[in-house]
Protein backbone atom coordinates (compact mmCIF):
# COMPACT_ATOMS: atom_id res chain seq x y z
CA UNK A 1 0.00 0.00 0.00
CA UNK A 2 1.87 3.33 -1.18
CA UNK A 3 2.04 5.81 1.90
CA UNK A 4 1.29 8.76 -0.21
CA UNK A 5 -1.54 10.22 -2.14
CA UNK A 6 -3.97 7.23 -0.50
CA UNK A 7 -7.25 7.21 -1.82
CA UNK A 8 -10.39 6.98 0.26
CA UNK A 9 -13.97 5.55 -1.68
CA UNK A 10 -16.73 7.11 0.35
CA UNK A 11 -20.06 4.84 -0.58
CA UNK A 12 -23.09 7.28 -0.27
CA UNK A 13 -25.41 9.74 -1.08
CA UNK A 14 -22.70 11.98 -3.22
CA UNK A 15 -21.48 15.25 -2.56
CA UNK A 16 -22.46 18.68 -2.72
CA UNK A 17 -19.34 20.43 -4.57
CA UNK A 18 -20.09 24.17 -3.56
CA UNK A 19 -20.05 23.53 0.43
CA UNK A 20 -17.41 25.66 1.26
CA UNK A 21 -14.95 22.40 2.96
CA UNK A 22 -15.12 20.61 0.01
CA UNK A 23 -14.72 23.22 -2.81
CA UNK A 24 -11.19 22.81 -4.09
CA UNK A 25 -10.57 19.83 -2.97
CA UNK A 26 -9.13 16.28 -4.30
CA UNK A 27 -12.43 14.81 -5.54
CA UNK A 28 -13.81 12.72 -8.02
CA UNK A 29 -17.56 11.46 -8.31
CA UNK A 30 -19.35 8.62 -9.53
CA UNK A 31 -22.78 7.57 -9.60
CA UNK A 32 -24.38 4.29 -9.92
CA UNK A 33 -27.38 4.51 -12.52
CA UNK A 34 -28.79 1.98 -14.83
CA UNK A 35 -26.74 -1.02 -13.07
CA UNK A 36 -23.61 1.24 -14.09
CA UNK A 37 -21.00 3.72 -12.67
CA UNK A 38 -20.58 6.98 -14.50
CA UNK A 39 -18.85 10.18 -13.65
CA UNK A 40 -21.26 12.77 -11.71
CA UNK A 41 -20.95 16.59 -11.13
CA UNK A 42 -24.46 17.06 -10.32
CA UNK A 43 -24.88 18.65 -6.70
CA UNK A 44 -25.87 15.77 -4.24
CA UNK A 45 -29.19 17.16 -2.19
CA UNK A 46 -28.47 14.67 0.65
CA UNK A 47 -26.44 16.25 2.47
CA UNK A 48 -25.44 12.66 4.34
CA UNK A 49 -22.16 11.92 2.12
CA UNK A 50 -20.70 15.47 2.18
CA UNK A 51 -21.08 15.71 5.80
CA UNK A 52 -19.20 12.05 5.98
CA UNK A 53 -16.36 13.27 3.27
CA UNK A 54 -15.77 16.53 5.87
CA UNK A 55 -15.14 14.43 8.59
CA UNK A 56 -12.64 12.62 6.95
CA UNK A 57 -11.05 15.57 4.81
CA UNK A 58 -10.87 17.41 8.59
CA UNK A 59 -8.67 14.46 10.13
CA UNK A 60 -6.68 13.93 6.68
CA UNK A 61 -6.58 17.08 4.41
CA UNK A 62 -4.09 15.17 2.08
CA UNK A 63 -6.61 12.50 1.09
CA UNK A 64 -7.75 12.11 -1.96
CA UNK A 65 -11.68 11.16 -1.87
CA UNK A 66 -13.88 9.36 -4.10
CA UNK A 67 -17.45 9.44 -3.82
CA UNK A 68 -19.51 6.85 -4.72
CA UNK A 69 -23.27 7.86 -4.79
CA UNK A 70 -25.45 4.84 -4.44
CA UNK A 71 -28.04 6.30 -1.83
CA UNK A 72 -31.09 8.71 -2.96
CA UNK A 73 -32.23 11.53 -0.99
CA UNK A 74 -33.78 9.75 1.39
CA UNK A 75 -30.88 7.83 2.19
CA UNK A 76 -32.44 4.78 1.01
CA UNK A 77 -30.90 2.70 -2.02
CA UNK A 78 -30.15 -1.51 -2.86
CA UNK A 79 -27.84 -3.87 -1.49
CA UNK A 80 -27.01 -4.91 -4.69
CA UNK A 81 -25.29 -1.44 -5.63
CA UNK A 82 -23.54 -1.25 -2.66
CA UNK A 83 -21.73 -4.98 -3.57
CA UNK A 84 -21.46 -3.30 -7.00
CA UNK A 85 -19.94 -0.52 -5.83
CA UNK A 86 -17.14 -2.78 -3.50
CA UNK A 87 -16.47 -4.22 -6.83
CA UNK A 88 -15.96 -0.89 -8.50
CA UNK A 89 -13.30 0.61 -6.01
CA UNK A 90 -11.34 -2.62 -6.53
CA UNK A 91 -11.11 -1.98 -10.22
CA UNK A 92 -10.28 1.80 -9.23
CA UNK A 93 -7.84 0.37 -7.03
CA UNK A 94 -8.52 2.61 -3.60
CA UNK A 95 -6.82 2.14 -0.12
CA UNK A 96 -9.33 2.80 2.22
CA UNK A 97 -13.45 2.22 1.60
CA UNK A 98 -15.76 4.40 4.11
CA UNK A 99 -19.34 2.24 4.35
CA UNK A 100 -21.60 4.86 6.74
CA UNK A 101 -24.49 2.43 5.48
CA UNK A 102 -25.01 -1.04 6.24
CA UNK A 103 -28.42 -3.26 6.04
CA UNK A 104 -29.80 -5.49 9.33
CA UNK A 105 -32.74 -7.69 7.06
CA UNK A 106 -30.72 -9.41 4.50
CA UNK A 107 -30.80 -12.53 3.41
CA UNK A 108 -28.81 -15.44 3.46
CA UNK A 109 -27.13 -15.56 -0.77
CA UNK A 110 -27.56 -11.65 -0.57
CA UNK A 111 -25.20 -11.52 2.67
CA UNK A 112 -22.80 -14.51 0.98
CA UNK A 113 -22.82 -12.10 -1.87
CA UNK A 114 -21.78 -8.84 0.44
CA UNK A 115 -19.21 -11.49 1.67
CA UNK A 116 -17.61 -12.56 -1.45
CA UNK A 117 -17.23 -8.73 -2.59
CA UNK A 118 -15.68 -7.75 0.60
CA UNK A 119 -13.63 -10.67 0.62
CA UNK A 120 -12.47 -9.41 -3.17
CA UNK A 121 -11.59 -6.43 -1.65
CA UNK A 122 -9.57 -7.30 1.35
CA UNK A 123 -7.67 -9.85 -0.93
CA UNK A 124 -6.87 -6.77 -3.40
CA UNK A 125 -5.71 -5.11 -0.45
CA UNK A 126 -8.21 -3.01 0.96
CA UNK A 127 -9.21 -1.52 3.79
CA UNK A 128 -13.02 -1.66 4.85
CA UNK A 129 -14.10 0.65 7.64
CA UNK A 130 -18.32 0.14 8.19
CA UNK A 131 -20.85 1.94 10.30
CA UNK A 132 -23.19 -0.41 12.12
CA UNK A 133 -26.88 0.15 12.74
CA UNK A 134 -27.14 2.67 15.39
CA UNK A 135 -29.55 0.98 17.77
CA UNK A 136 -27.96 -1.50 20.72
CA UNK A 137 -30.08 -4.37 19.74
CA UNK A 138 -29.95 -4.71 15.73
CA UNK A 139 -26.34 -5.71 13.83
CA UNK A 140 -25.90 -4.32 10.58
CA UNK A 141 -23.96 -5.65 7.15
CA UNK A 142 -21.11 -5.13 6.16
CA UNK A 143 -19.51 -3.82 9.66
CA UNK A 144 -20.32 -7.15 11.61
CA UNK A 145 -18.52 -9.17 8.61
CA UNK A 146 -15.22 -10.67 10.07
CA UNK A 147 -12.84 -8.50 7.44
CA UNK A 148 -14.54 -5.07 7.91
CA UNK A 149 -12.99 -2.99 10.56
CA UNK A 150 -16.97 -1.90 12.28
CA UNK A 151 -17.42 0.47 13.93
CA UNK A 152 -20.08 1.10 16.71
CA UNK A 153 -21.46 3.09 19.83
CA UNK A 154 -22.26 1.22 23.51
CA UNK A 155 -24.12 3.20 25.33
CA UNK A 156 -23.33 3.40 29.30
CA UNK A 157 -19.48 1.93 28.42
CA UNK A 158 -17.15 4.08 30.63
CA UNK A 159 -13.95 3.77 28.45
CA UNK A 160 -13.96 6.26 25.72
CA UNK A 161 -13.18 4.27 23.26
CA UNK A 162 -12.44 -0.17 23.20
CA UNK A 163 -12.01 -2.61 20.58
CA UNK A 164 -13.79 -5.63 20.35
CA UNK A 165 -11.13 -7.97 18.57
CA UNK A 166 -13.03 -11.37 18.10
CA UNK A 167 -15.33 -9.14 15.56
CA UNK A 168 -13.09 -6.30 14.76
CA UNK A 169 -15.20 -3.75 16.41
CA UNK A 170 -14.21 -0.07 17.58
CA UNK A 171 -16.64 0.92 20.08
CA UNK A 172 -17.33 4.28 21.29
CA UNK A 173 -19.20 5.24 24.68
CA UNK A 174 -20.80 8.48 22.26
CA UNK A 175 -21.43 9.04 19.00
CA UNK A 176 -21.14 12.67 18.62
CA UNK A 177 -19.09 14.05 16.03
CA UNK A 178 -18.24 17.38 14.61
CA UNK A 179 -18.20 18.55 11.15
CA UNK A 180 -17.51 21.56 9.77
CA UNK A 181 -19.89 23.81 8.74
CA UNK A 182 -20.69 27.84 8.51
CA UNK A 183 -21.59 29.91 9.96
CA UNK A 184 -20.80 27.19 13.08
CA UNK A 185 -19.54 23.64 12.90
CA UNK A 186 -22.68 21.47 13.23
CA UNK A 187 -22.64 18.40 16.35
CA UNK A 188 -24.18 14.99 14.38
CA UNK A 189 -24.95 11.81 16.09
CA UNK A 190 -24.90 8.00 15.38
CA UNK A 191 -22.20 5.72 14.31
CA UNK A 192 -22.42 6.63 10.21
CA UNK A 193 -20.15 9.30 11.60
CA UNK A 194 -18.16 7.80 13.69
CA UNK A 195 -17.13 6.02 11.01
CA UNK A 196 -15.49 8.01 8.68
CA UNK A 197 -13.90 9.58 11.66
CA UNK A 198 -12.51 6.60 11.81
CA UNK A 199 -11.18 6.44 8.43
CA UNK A 200 -9.73 9.58 8.72
CA UNK A 201 -7.76 8.68 11.47
CA UNK A 202 -7.06 5.56 9.70
CA UNK A 203 -5.81 7.13 6.73
CA UNK A 204 -3.62 10.17 8.54
CA UNK A 205 -1.65 6.63 10.42
CA UNK A 206 -1.15 5.45 7.06
CA UNK A 207 0.10 8.78 5.41
CA UNK A 208 2.56 9.06 8.62
CA UNK A 209 4.01 5.73 7.91
CA UNK A 210 2.30 4.85 11.82
CA UNK A 211 1.25 1.55 11.03
CA UNK A 212 3.21 -1.66 9.97
CA UNK A 213 1.32 -4.97 8.07
CA UNK A 214 -0.34 -5.80 10.91
CA UNK A 215 -2.77 -2.86 9.91
CA UNK A 216 -5.69 -3.58 12.44
CA UNK A 217 -3.73 -4.66 15.66
CA UNK A 218 -1.33 -1.52 15.21
CA UNK A 219 -4.10 0.87 14.85
CA UNK A 220 -6.26 0.21 17.78
CA UNK A 221 -3.38 0.03 19.38
CA UNK A 222 -2.76 3.78 18.51
CA UNK A 223 -6.16 4.11 19.63
CA UNK A 224 -6.26 2.53 22.60
CA UNK A 225 -3.03 4.15 24.20
CA UNK A 226 -2.61 6.01 27.28
CA UNK A 227 -2.90 9.42 24.99
CA UNK A 228 -6.35 9.48 24.89
CA UNK A 229 -7.34 10.17 27.69
CA UNK A 230 -5.35 13.05 27.58
CA UNK A 231 -7.05 14.60 23.88
CA UNK A 232 -10.74 13.36 24.62
CA UNK A 233 -13.46 14.73 27.42
CA UNK A 234 -15.00 11.36 28.19
CA UNK A 235 -18.36 12.48 29.54
CA UNK A 236 -18.77 8.92 31.55
CA UNK A 237 -15.63 9.63 33.52
CA UNK A 238 -16.47 11.75 36.79
CA UNK A 239 -12.85 13.51 36.76
CA UNK A 240 -13.41 14.74 33.34
CA UNK A 241 -16.81 16.13 34.46
CA UNK A 242 -15.17 17.74 37.70
CA UNK A 243 -12.10 18.74 35.65
CA UNK A 244 -13.06 22.77 36.25
CA UNK A 245 -14.54 22.39 39.98
CA UNK A 246 -12.75 24.72 42.29
CA UNK A 247 -10.12 26.51 38.93
CA UNK A 248 -9.80 29.25 37.32
CA UNK A 249 -10.68 29.03 33.62
CA UNK A 250 -9.91 31.50 30.57
CA UNK A 251 -12.52 31.16 28.23
CA UNK A 252 -11.93 32.17 24.98
CA UNK A 253 -14.48 32.49 22.13
CA UNK A 254 -15.16 35.08 19.26
CA UNK A 255 -18.92 34.94 19.93
CA UNK A 256 -20.88 35.40 23.45
CA UNK A 257 -24.35 33.47 21.49
CA UNK A 258 -26.59 30.92 23.26
CA UNK A 259 -24.40 28.71 22.94
CA UNK A 260 -21.44 30.36 24.89
CA UNK A 261 -23.66 31.57 27.27
CA UNK A 262 -24.64 28.53 28.34
CA UNK A 263 -21.29 27.21 28.76
CA UNK A 264 -20.39 29.93 30.75
CA UNK A 265 -23.04 30.20 33.14
CA UNK A 266 -23.05 26.60 34.11
CA UNK A 267 -18.50 27.06 34.46
CA UNK A 268 -19.49 29.81 36.34
CA UNK A 269 -21.42 27.98 39.36
CA UNK A 270 -18.44 25.89 39.83
CA UNK A 271 -14.98 27.88 39.34
CA UNK A 272 -13.85 30.88 38.73
CA UNK A 273 -13.97 32.10 34.68
CA UNK A 274 -13.42 35.20 32.91
CA UNK A 275 -13.95 36.02 29.69
CA UNK A 276 -10.23 36.61 27.82
CA UNK A 277 -10.66 36.67 23.68
CA UNK A 278 -9.49 40.40 23.55
CA UNK A 279 -6.76 39.72 25.92
CA UNK A 280 -5.42 36.61 23.95
CA UNK A 281 -6.47 37.06 20.29
CA UNK A 282 -3.53 38.22 18.03
CA UNK A 283 -1.08 38.90 21.35
CA UNK A 284 2.05 38.13 21.15
CA UNK A 285 3.53 34.63 22.63
CA UNK A 286 4.97 36.28 25.67
CA UNK A 287 1.70 38.48 26.18
CA UNK A 288 -0.41 34.99 26.21
CA UNK A 289 1.64 33.29 28.65
CA UNK A 290 1.92 35.81 30.82
CA UNK A 291 -2.11 35.94 30.97
CA UNK A 292 -2.44 31.90 31.15
CA UNK A 293 0.26 31.86 34.17
CA UNK A 294 -2.86 33.15 36.49
CA UNK A 295 -5.19 30.20 35.41
CA UNK A 296 -5.13 26.50 35.37
CA UNK A 297 -7.30 25.64 32.96
CA UNK A 298 -8.00 27.32 29.19
CA UNK A 299 -11.16 27.02 27.40
CA UNK A 300 -11.70 27.10 24.08
CA UNK A 301 -15.54 27.79 23.14
CA UNK A 302 -17.70 26.90 20.57
CA UNK A 303 -15.82 29.30 17.75
CA UNK A 304 -18.13 30.56 15.28
CA UNK A 305 -17.41 28.29 11.85
CA UNK A 306 -16.45 31.30 9.87
CA UNK A 307 -13.84 32.56 12.53
CA UNK A 308 -12.85 29.04 12.93
CA UNK A 309 -12.39 29.20 8.56
CA UNK A 310 -10.31 32.61 8.74
CA UNK A 311 -7.94 31.82 11.73
CA UNK A 312 -7.36 28.45 11.39
CA UNK A 313 -3.62 28.51 11.52
CA UNK A 314 -3.45 30.93 13.89
CA UNK A 315 -5.81 28.78 16.44
CA UNK A 316 -3.92 25.67 15.42
CA UNK A 317 -0.48 27.54 16.76
CA UNK A 318 -2.39 29.13 19.50
CA UNK A 319 -3.66 25.69 20.39
CA UNK A 320 0.08 23.70 20.23
CA UNK A 321 1.67 26.82 22.08
CA UNK A 322 -0.81 26.77 25.07
CA UNK A 323 -0.48 23.15 26.00
CA UNK A 324 3.11 23.51 26.39
CA UNK A 325 2.01 25.79 29.41
CA UNK A 326 -1.37 24.60 30.76
CA UNK A 327 -4.66 22.12 30.25
CA UNK A 328 -6.71 23.07 27.22
CA UNK A 329 -10.40 21.93 27.03
CA UNK A 330 -12.10 22.85 23.61
CA UNK A 331 -15.46 22.37 22.34
CA UNK A 332 -14.46 21.70 18.88
CA UNK A 333 -11.52 19.85 17.67
CA UNK A 334 -9.31 22.48 16.48
CA UNK A 335 -6.56 20.06 15.87
CA UNK A 336 -7.19 16.64 14.31
CA UNK A 337 -6.44 13.54 15.81
CA UNK A 338 -2.96 13.10 15.21
CA UNK A 339 -1.98 16.79 15.13
CA UNK A 340 -3.50 16.21 19.14
CA UNK A 341 -1.85 13.29 19.85
CA UNK A 342 1.73 14.86 18.85
CA UNK A 343 0.99 17.68 21.04
CA UNK A 344 0.42 16.35 24.44
CA UNK A 345 2.84 13.69 23.82
CA UNK A 346 5.68 15.59 25.32
CA UNK A 347 3.95 17.94 28.32
CA UNK A 348 2.07 17.55 31.41
CA UNK A 349 -0.90 19.36 30.30
CA UNK A 350 -3.93 17.62 27.99
CA UNK A 351 -5.71 18.88 25.32
CA UNK A 352 -8.83 17.81 25.85
CA UNK A 353 -11.76 18.08 23.19
CA UNK A 354 -15.68 17.88 24.11
CA UNK A 355 -16.70 16.64 20.46
CA UNK A 356 -14.56 14.54 18.18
Amino acid sequence: MDLKNLVVAVIDSGIDREDFYIKGKNIIEYMYDNKEFSECHLRSLNLHGTEVSKIILKEDPNVQIISIQILHNNNHGMLSALIKAIDFCVRLKVDIINISLGVCNVNDLMLDNLQKAVSRAIDAGIEIIAADKNSQDEYAYPANLKEVIGVRTVSGMKEYVTVDYDNKMILFSNSMVCVPNKPRYVVKNGNSFLCPLITGVYSKCLEEGNLSHLLFRDFVGYLENEMISKIFFNHCEENDRNLVVGKKVLFFTDIMDRNNDQIFNMYKEVCNIQNCFDEVFHKSINEVICIIKKADIFFIGALSGEFIQKNEEYLKGLTMMLVNYINVITVYPLLNFSERIKASKETPYYLKTIYK
